[in-house]
């Protein structure tokens, strides 16, 4: 499972700021609209100097009480001696707890998206800028140390966040023109079936393998399905920020992404939609999968 890891900040601050509470709150939407896992770094100790907050502060009541008392848990861990590993040019002050819950998060180092951490835009400033950060484990080298970054408030404008999670998500690969005509409706999206809306990372091969062939189509839409050998999280990521997350193919001088039936889909970037090539003919169709006339 791929795990989310905050700031520590925010529970540092859950109470006394509120800033950090509505942080907090992200967070846990977050992790529920992507099924993550939430990386776990506050032990005992640390949980009690969190309501301790209260009395400067004074108690939490109504709706902020109850979020912290249900989902703070989720943060809970048991202190202990395992090995950790740092984040280069970190800010100062992070638990060492922190550091072990970075390090279990990357494990052997081949889920390259986790963790993805988290931080309030408040605390920019004393987070590396740039869309990753590089890793660090006391204990050993991994292949890519890269892990994604990003502020809480502006994770669906990350250029991975979302996207290293969904292979239809072409839009780096085809952006939007700079200048002429508003096509913000036209970005480049394979169209997904929306069966799948809502349907987790790791969750994808299971309902994949559920759908017929012939769910590709209705009387309106057509949709990508990929072929029925995919399996989500095998492709690299330099493969997978290529465009690649799906496999190519070709039919005649058409190249492009190849569905389950075969056909290849191939974005026609002027029109800002998607020639799906079926032998000899194609189809003309909207990124959110309308079929046109």
């Amino acid at each position: 499972m791929i795990q989310l890891l905050v700031d520590p900040w925010i529970l540092e601050n859950l109470i006394r700021d509120p800033r950090a509470l509505t942080a907090f709150t992200s967070c846990i939407d977050i992790a529920r609209e992507f099924s993550f896992d939430i990386a776990q770094f506050v032990d005992h100790e640390a949980a009690a100097s969190i309501w301790a907050q209260q009395s400067e502060a004074g108690p939490l009541v109504g709706t902020a009480a109850a979020t912290v008392n249900r989902e703070l848990e989720h943060f809970l861990v048991v202190a202990r001696q395992e090995p950790d590993a740092v984040v280069e040019n970190e800010p100062t002050g992070l638990p060492k707890l922190w550091h072990q819950a970075l390090r279990f998060c990357i494990g052997d180092g081949t889920e390259w998206r986790s963790p993805r951490i988290v931080h309030p835009s408040n605390r920019r400033a004393v987070w590396p800028s740039g869309p990753e950060v590089t890793v660090k484990c006391s204990d050993c080298t991994i292949q890519d140390p890269q892990r994604v970054l990003t502020a809480i408030e502006e994770f669906r404008a990350h250029p991975f966040f979302v996207a290293d999670l969904d292979p239809w998500d072409l839009r780096r690969q085809h952006p939007l023109p700079t200048s002429g005509r508003n096509l913000a409706e036209h970005e480049c999206w394979l169209p997904r079936p929306p069966v799948l809306d809502g349907v987790p990372f790791y969750d994808l091969d299971r309902r994949l393998v559920e759908l017929r062939d012939s769910d590709w189509k209705t009387a309106t839409h057509r949709f990508y399905l990929p072929p029925r050998d995919w399996t989500v999280g095998t492709e690299p990521k330099v493969s997978w920020r290529s465009g690649r997350g799906f496999p190519r193919g070709k039919i005649g001088d058409h190249s492009g992404w190849r569905d389950r039936n075969g056909y290849i889909w191939e974005w026609h970037p002027g029109d800002r939609e998607w020639d799906v090539q079926i032998g000899d003919t194609h189809l003309d169709v909207a990124p959110d999968g309308t079929l046109k006339q």
